[in-house]
């Protein structure tokens, strides 16, 4: 994951570490990878990772919202993002048809073989387990400028 985003650790030559302003990060390609990140981290598709997202369950759609703009931003969002987010959290979750190989697969050094799960890690991977509307949720919040700006 961390090659994905750019940040391979050990990989930047400079005692300093790797830079940290916009024009060295923003870009279409570092955008798409860390909105892949989010949605890997809500959904438990990170070995060696476990996210509970319990806490952001609720009744309705805009109640789990509101739990994780607190949760995440401190509601700190502005006015524009979370009308866009309470229109995007009423659309309906893509329906994932799942092919016999994955296009790309998480590979982690170090791992036994055998580890990752085969046909059950493909599953995993395309169905979240827990909520989907707090899946749905957690993973647009981690989406928005103010998340990505942290």
């Amino acid at each position: 994951m961390l090659n994905k985003l750019g940040e391979v650790p050990y990989g930047y030559q400079a005692p300093t570490g790797y830079p940290d302003t916009a024009e060295d990060w923003v870009n279409t390609g570092a955008l798409l990878e860390r909105l892949n990140f989010a949605v890997a981290i809500a959904s438990n598709r990170i070995p060696g990772t476990r996210v509970d997202l319990k806490g952001f369950e609720s009744r309705d759609k805009s109640q789990i919202l509101d739990k994780a703009l607190a949760g995440i931003l401190d509601s700190d969002i502005s006015a524009a993002s979370k009308t866009l987010l309470l229109k995007q959290i009423e659309q309906p979750l893509p329906e994932v048809k799942a092919g016999n190989e994955l296009d790309d697969p998480v590979d982690v050094p170090n791992m036994r073989q055998g580890q990752q799960g085969g046909q059950n890690r493909q599953a995993r991977l395309l169905n979240p387990s827990g909520n989907p509307d707090v899946f749905k949720v957690v993973s647009l919040v981690l989406g928005t400028p103010e998340f990505q700006r942290q």
